[in-house]
């Protein structure tokens, strides 16, 4: 799946399920995508997929709450992987944007966003 612009805000931000791989691109450098995810508590994790592999830090992934508060970030130019744990059911939203060595070849990239619930057994 590929990303719906305009996503640019929390409000516009692309649906993504969790499992679902989705394709994404920069138009500038101050552009940022949002995806949009529900999760139930537990962990948000964020496979991130590079267009290249460098140690330059090319894109920018975050993890937020439904206020915007930054959960997880990170600064990459290869694959990763982020996560976090999350205390309660809701909205939680992926932002990508460009690190400080973006450059014009380096603005599509994939993301894949799973979410896993935690629970206790009685």
């Amino acid at each position: 799946m590929a990303e719906r612009e305009p996503n640019d805000s929390l409000f516009r931000a692309t649906p993504i399920t969790s499992g679902s791989r989705m394709s994404g691109q920069l138009s500038s450098g101050s552009d940022v995508d949002y995806y949009r995810i529900s999760s139930a508590s537990g962990t948000i994790s964020v496979s991130f997929d590079s267009p290249s592999n460098t140690s330059s830090d090319l894109h920018k992934v975050q993890i937020l709450d439904s206020s915007g508060r930054v959960l997880a970030s990170e600064e990459t130019g290869r694959d990763s992987t982020l996560a976090t744990s999350v205390s309660s059911s809701g909205t939680y939203y992926v932002g990508v944007s460009d690190g400080p060595s973006f450059g014009v070849e380096d603005r599509s990239y994939s993301i894949n966003v799973t979410t896993s619930s935690s629970f206790t057994a009685e």
